[in-house]
């Protein structure tokens, strides 16, 4: 079946774009405003990705929903079409012996989600050419790349994507992808987004316990721009991890300071010494990477994403970098300044609810937010794609995989 945009509605054309908000990383606690760097160097990283997604299967299962659906592009009922197509396949998968791979299973508790997998991985797959919007320069880049010169008149899912099962929506070997699938996804990634790290590891198996994709064995063979691309996002990581671990320790001061004077029946759960000696062990590590390059860094994000940041986030990196040059890593435990410019981001982004105000907010707080370094979305989704491919790849050719046979990296 060729389901084909025709002439995409601007209603239709919006919610596609309103999707792209999904992928600004609300699940993931930001207290210091860092996420459109955070989020723009993902992406560089890794083009299209999102902490939502949640296993590679996906990207061939959502154009199948599409076909499921059998509707127009520009048939108003297209959405709920294909959510119902969804409510049909979660339900399949739920009904599967015990064992069946359905690890990151949207709709695993409740088939009736608010946010099912056909909304948050259309817009991951239009950066790898998989399913097509007329209304993104990507997509039309792509469209033209296979000589479809009017986009109204493209396919809306690439005229390759391999068949679904005989038996779908039901899906017997769950997201356990056969060798046939891993190959042509693998091929579509590397052909829309060639030269990117997630080329690079799409190509050479990431390990499953990495925890940052610089740290990955695999890593060492990256070359060119990819490579340089990794360095800054590793160094931005570290840089900027020493002012997520300084937020803790200050918090978790003050937390100390205002109630266990006053006999706090509520146990204070910020540790100080615990921040302080994870603050040594980030200093020991800035000593071995070296002094991040924020210039360039800004400079790279503000070019992906065509405008500039906020001031305010600007403003505050640099400080925090001259933080850095004046007191050097140790010393920033000490340095009065530095703890001001912490302190005076949550006030700015927070205003009445800042802990460092708030008292109520302040004696709820568990003593850890936003405290681990930022891995670029690896360990929570990236990776587990990444293997998910790899483990396809190497499986032999109408290999039916067993539960006990597959060792996930889940945790």
């Amino acid at each position: 079946m060729k389901i084909s945009w025709v002439d995409a509605s601007a209603a239709e054309q919006r919610r596609m774009h309103e999707l792209a908000g999904l992928f600004t990383e609300k699940e993931t606690v930001d207290e210091l405003g860092l996420g459109p760097v955070r989020d723009t160097l993902g992406s560089i990283l890794f083009p299209g990705s999102s902490t939502l997604h949640t296993r590679a299967r996906y990207m061939l299962l959502v154009p199948w929903l599409h076909q499921l659906a059998g509707v127009d592009s520009s048939s108003p009922t297209r959405y709920q079409a294909v959510r119902r197509a969804e409510r049909r396949f979660i339900e399949a998968a739920r009904g599967l012996p015990p064992g069946t791979d359905l690890g990151g299973l949207f709709g695993r508790r409740n088939a009736e989600i608010q946010r099912g997998a056909s909304d948050v991985y259309t817009w991951l797959l239009i950066p790898y050419g998989i399913m097509f919007d007329p209304a993104s320069q990507t997509s039309r880049r792509l469209l033209h790349q296979m000589g479809y010169d009017d986009a109204s008149s493209a396919p809306l899912i690439h005229p390759s994507l391999p068949a679904p099962p005989e038996e779908f929506p039901v899906l017997p070997g769950g997201f356990a992808m056969p060798r046939s699938e891993a190959q042509w996804l693998q091929e579509r990634m590397l052909s829309s987004a060639p030269g990117t790290v997630a080329a690079h590891f799409l190509q050479h198996r990431p390990a499953v316990d990495s925890r940052y994709p610089w740290s990955d064995p695999a890593a060492a063979m990256i070359s060119g721009q990819a490579a340089e691309h990794l360095r800054l996002a590793e160094e931005f990581a570290t840089g900027i991890h020493g002012a997520q671990l300084l937020y803790n320790l200050l918090l978790s001061r003050r937390q100390q300071e205002i109630f266990a004077a006053a006999d706090n029946e509520q146990g204070l759960r910020g540790d100080p010494e615990r921040y302080r000696n994870e603050l040594a062990r980030w200093a020991q590590e800035c000593a071995g990477l070296g002094h991040w390059r924020l210039e360039e860094i800004l400079a790279l994000v503000e070019q992906t994403r065509r405008r500039p940041l906020s001031p305010g986030l600007s403003r505050f990196l640099r400080k925090w970098d001259q933080a850095l040059q004046r007191s050097s890593p140790e010393g920033i435990t000490q340095d009065a300044s530095a703890h001001e410019l912490i302190s005076s981001r949550e006030n700015t982004l927070k205003r009445s609810q800042s802990r460092f105000h708030n008292r109520k907010l302040l004696a709820a707080w568990g003593g850890a937010s936003a405290a681990g370094r930022l891995n670029m979305r690896w360990g929570s989704s990236v990776r587990r794609i990444l293997l998910d491919i790899h483990e396809g790849l190497e499986r032999a050719e109408g290999q039916t995989l067993s539960p006990q046979e597959r060792v996930t990296a889940d945790a």
